[in-house]
């Protein structure tokens, strides 16, 4: 449609485009769209995925302090359990492999990993803590995120002191394009 407008010598509102693909893409109301450090992404997906996107971890974004862009770390997150489990306000943290292929993202630069993954959990209404164990990976700097999405990474040791619920996960699996030669 941008090309069709651009042919006919029209003016082209660029943002305006972008946010109604968005929209569209991932079917946004007015009250959905991104505010600060909430997500631009609404999955189109909330069950656990198959194939190659089951085998790669996921993007672990957000939004960034100018509240334009998204930020994030490339698969941060273990690929173990369906983001249907998640309260809605968290669900578009998370992006599988392919569901950022045409949206600019500014990725962070990954550290060396010397701890066990951190866990990922949140506060249900009556106040309890549950949450998945192991499935951010701890190759991300914690003080590059937003405040309140820290605050649901914790390590095992914050987890046992919340007394966190963890919610069953799916084993990994491995990808489905490599195969062994002795196979």
């Amino acid at each position: 449609k941008m090309s069709i407008e651009i042919d006919r010598g029209r003016e082209i509102d660029k943002d305006g485009f972008f946010e109604l693909v968005v929209r569209r893409s991932w079917r946004l109301d007015e009250d959905e769209m991104p505010t600060l450090s909430q997500t631009l992404i609404i999955p189109h997906t909330l069950e656990l995925p198959t194939g190659m996107a089951r085998a790669k971890n996921m993007d672990l974004v957000w939004m960034g302090a100018d509240g334009k862009t998204l930020v994030g770390y490339k698969a941060a997150i273990k690929t173990v359990f369906p983001r249907r489990e998640l309260p809605d306000v968290l669900k578009g943290f998370f992006a599988l492999y392919g569901e950022l292929d045409r949206i600019p993202v500014s990725y962070l630069a990954p550290k060396a990993a010397v701890l066990p993954s951190y866990d990922f959990v949140w506060p249900t209404e009556s106040g309890d803590w549950v949450g998945y164990k192991g499935v951010v990976n701890s190759n991300i700097t914690l003080q590059q995120l937003p405040e309140d999405l820290q605050a649901l990474i914790k390590t095992n040791a914050e987890s046992e002191d919340l007394k966190v619920t963890f919610l069953p996960t799916a084993p990994t699996v491995a990808n489905p394009n490599f195969t062994k030669s002795s196979d």
